[in-house]
């Protein structure tokens, strides 16, 4: 392949080239690179704005001030951040953060987001989380 073909792959989007014959060993290390650049919450460490989740640790930091979250709040946001951008209904939220333990009330989830809500953003500037009225809740 020609140097301005390597090129060219690179300005439109590629972030790697293999030439052959190429060692399967080193493609295979090269796609797990790949994977963990794309899965940036399996790394240790998972940004939002200006919020720093440590899931191994469950630590949360905002401005780099710890906050200090329950299992389940931790468990919330970091749902709503892995999915930021993306609407997340209420019973998504149920499956996906409580699971099948336990008997809901209608307004389970609303009162953990607003509890979620209050610690992460207590002077409420930054409104993190945006309510879709009718549908569910959103990273924003």
């Amino acid at each position: 392949m020609a140097e301005n073909e390597i090129e060219e792959g690179f300005l439109r989007g590629a972030d790697d080239y293999v030439t052959k014959p190429f060692s399967f060993k080193e493609l295979m290390h090269r796609v797990k690179a790949v994977l963990r650049r794309s899965k940036p919450e399996e790394s240790g460490v998972l940004r939002y704005r200006d919020i720093t989740i440590k899931p191994k640790s469950h630590e949360v930091f905002v401005e780099d001030r710890a906050v200090e979250l329950t299992k389940l709040e931790f468990d919330l946001l970091l749902e709503l951040v892995k999915n930021r951008n993306i609407v997340l209904s209420r019973d998504q939220l149920l499956d996906r953060v409580w699971g099948d333990v336990g008997d809901y009330q209608d307004r389970t989830v609303n009162v953990a987001v607003n509890r979620l809500k209050e610690k992460i953003d207590p002077d409420k500037s930054k409104n993190y989380i945006k309510s879709v009225r009718g549908v569910g809740y959103q990273m924003c």
